[in-house]
């Protein structure tokens, strides 16, 4: 595909809170992207626990990857191509949410152009969640009233999803499922909301993987 002069090829961020060391976690993140076929050309893994943290186990990582055919700006034309190799890595970035989710985080999430927040940065007024957004079945049991107040902020209904839930409401996993009116809105709420889930014993929950 050809690039628009002066337009960045977006990136599409993938990113998870779990129980550290990072290290480990790092190494768990590689291995769903093998598992995804996602090789290092096609995905860069980085770790951005912040140092606070290190000491509490807690870790966050991010898979970045080339969102170009997932998010083309208004009015560029879209080719044969375009739609097959939006399909390819549709396809790619789903296998990889999934692979992610089976290595039992906390939380998980895609955007495009999203900065993962650890969980003392969900509070943070530049922090938010995307709606294609999976947490933990350990959160809803410590907050049952958490998976309700996550769908009706997005509006959509929660899918289970290996030893969580998940929502469809960020156009990457499921194109077809409705977007929130005000997605940024939705996300910083559903960021403050987690963060109510998370407050109560936090790092009890972080021991347990």
């Amino acid at each position: 595909m050809s690039q628009v002069a002066g337009f960045a090829p977006p990136h599409l961020v993938t990113g998870l809170c779990a129980a550290g060391p990072a290290r480990e976690l790092f190494d768990r993140v590689r291995r769903a992207c093998a598992a995804a076929g996602l090789d290092d050309d096609r995905a860069g893994v980085r770790d951005l626990t912040p140092a606070a943290r290190t000491a509490t186990g807690l870790a966050v990582v991010e898979v970045v990857m080339s969102g170009e055919v997932l998010a083309l700006p208004d009015g560029f034309p879209v080719e044969p191509e375009d739609v097959t190799e939006a399909g390819a890595l549709r396809r790619r970035l789903v296998a990889l949410f999934a692979a992610l989710a089976a290595t039992n985080p906390l939380y998980l999430g895609t955007a495009v152009e999203w900065w993962p927040p650890a969980p003392d940065e969900l509070t943070l007024p530049q922090r938010w969640l995307p709606g294609d957004l999976w947490w933990s079945a350990r959160l809803d049991a410590r907050d049952p009233q958490l998976r309700p107040d996550l769908e009706a902020l997005f509006g959509v209904r929660a899918a289970a999803l290996h030893a969580g839930h998940v929502v469809r409401a960020g156009s990457l996993l499921d194109p077809a499922a409705p977007v929130p009116d005000a997605p940024l809105a939705a996300g910083t709420a559903a960021a403050r909301r987690l963060a109510r889930a998370l407050a109560p014993d936090e790092r009890a929950i972080f021991r347990t993987r």
